[in-house]
């Protein structure tokens, strides 16, 4: 009896009971392996196209019922299976292409959206026109805290926020706040229907550049500048944020200076 050490490979192979596996193809191959305990197939079984091309050129050797003898059979089934694995493997491949250019994308976002948080000088303020009479010195709002807000009448958004966006001047407006709006409109009779309609208690004015300043990429957008003149946040007027950066542009002023220029309506 040849000692087992000894033992050629495909001595297994022949005498392996194969009445003891449901012969279907690849679920045949993959009990042969479990039986055998063939270790040496685990590098093979890592690949897709290693194992289509082992199963097909074994399948004739290992299980007989599911292939027969016919090895032109065996070729061309062999064929098919690599053929399959190496367009699994490219699928695979521009998948991993896919989630790599995603991860980037998401990381050059982050970035961006990190800048763009971060304290920065603001941009000096340009206005066409103001909607509404005795407004702030834009020249002169060093030592101000003073919040722009960057909206449009044809913005749904911007229009239903007015409301809130009054509450928060009217809350802050006695410590120093200066809050000016910014319109992207070109008509004054559309911008004052508006203040009209939603009785808008702070500054209005026609922008003239100043959103591309301040790098504005949708509306409404408000940005909170301290004291100091930087830009210590910028975002969308409903996040929780906002009124927590006003709140600490505020707190970090050391003279406010008083109260902001009253609004009033402008003479049409």
């Amino acid at each position: 009896m040849m000692d087992s050490a000894l033992r050629p490979r495909h001595f297994y192979l022949k005498q392996t009971p194969w009445k003891h596996f449901d012969c279907n193809g690849l679920r045949c191959f993959e009990n042969t392996i479990k039986y055998l305990n063939l270790n040496w197939f685990n590098c093979v079984l890592q690949e897709t196209k290693g194992l289509a091309a082992w199963l097909a050129f074994l399948e004739p050797l290992l299980c007989p019922a599911c292939s027969g003898t016919d090895l032109s059979l065996a070729r061309i089934r062999r064929a098919n299976l690599l053929q399959k694995g190496i367009t699994l493997s490219i699928e695979k491949r521009k998948i991993s292409i896919c989630v790599v250019v995603l991860l980037l994308t998401f990381l050059v976002c982050a970035a961006a959206s990190a800048k763009s948080s971060a304290s920065r000088t603001a941009p000096e303020i340009i206005v066409r026109q103001w909607m509404t009479a005795n407004p702030p010195d834009v020249k002169n709002l060093k030592g101000r805290v003073y919040v722009v807000d960057f909206w449009a009448t044809w913005c749904h958004s911007c229009v239903e926020g007015m409301e809130e966006l009054n509450k928060i001047n009217e809350k802050y407006s006695d410590r120093g706040l200066v809050f000016m709006s910014l319109c992207q409109d070109k008509s004054p009779e559309t911008i004052n229907r508006m203040i009209d309609e939603k009785n808008i208690n702070f500054h209005v004015a026609i922008d003239h550049g100043t959103a591309d300043w301040y790098e504005v990429k949708y509306y409404p957008t408000v940005a909170v500048v301290d004291h100091e003149g930087r830009i210590i946040w910028q975002g969308k007027p409903w996040d929780k944020k906002f009124v927590k950066a006003i709140d600490k542009a505020i707190s970090a002023a050391p003279n406010q200076g008083g109260q902001s220029p009253k609004y009033t309506k402008s003479t049409k």
